[in-house]
């Protein structure tokens, strides 16, 4: 079996950072008028950290605490209009959850964003090549997710 995944604990250098003073106007500014997303972590504290943010930004988040969960939540909980996957996982990784949710025609359209600690060419192919339609590097900066989001939501917003 894979090795258990204990995050460490927080440090000055690992804990989810989600401001800064650049970002606070966007932060602000967003609106997804209640389009759903699926965010799954297996670190709490990133749950924690980016669902605020998301529902601030007028998103109906739902969290999943591993991709097995989530790829049940995918089959049961109705539409979501973007998944935001971590990558590194136990169990099964975010490369494998990406590829089964690929797999099924459904969910063939549906935009799904990497979130990984990783930022190299390696990494970045690995996302795209598992399915991934974009990648946002941890710790989670607010403007380039908002910049991913906009890509993949604004023509996608629910209507009325």
């Amino acid at each position: 079996p894979p090795p258990l995944h204990n995050p460490p604990p927080p440090t000055p250098n690992n804990t989810p950072r989600l401001s800064s003073a650049a970002s606070d106007v966007y932060k602000r500014q967003a609106d997804y008028q209640g389009a759903r997303v699926l965010l799954v972590d297996d670190d709490m504290r990133n749950l924690l950290a980016l669902t605020p943010l998301l529902e601030q930004w007028h998103l109906d988040v739902m969290a999943a605490g591993d991709a097995d969960e989530a790829l049940e939540t995918l089959a049961s909980a109705g539409r979501f209009d973007v998944v935001l996957m971590d990558i590194m996982m136990p169990g099964m990784d975010g490369y494998e959850a990406i590829r089964r949710i690929r797999m099924q025609t459904q969910f063939a359209d549906m935009p799904v964003v990497a979130l990984t600690a990783k930022a190299g060419d390696d990494d970045r192919q690995n996302c795209l090549s598992a399915g991934a339609d974009d990648i946002v590097v941890k710790p989670v900066e607010p403007l380039a997710l908002k910049q991913v989001l906009d890509s993949r939501l604004t023509d996608n917003l629910p209507q009325g």
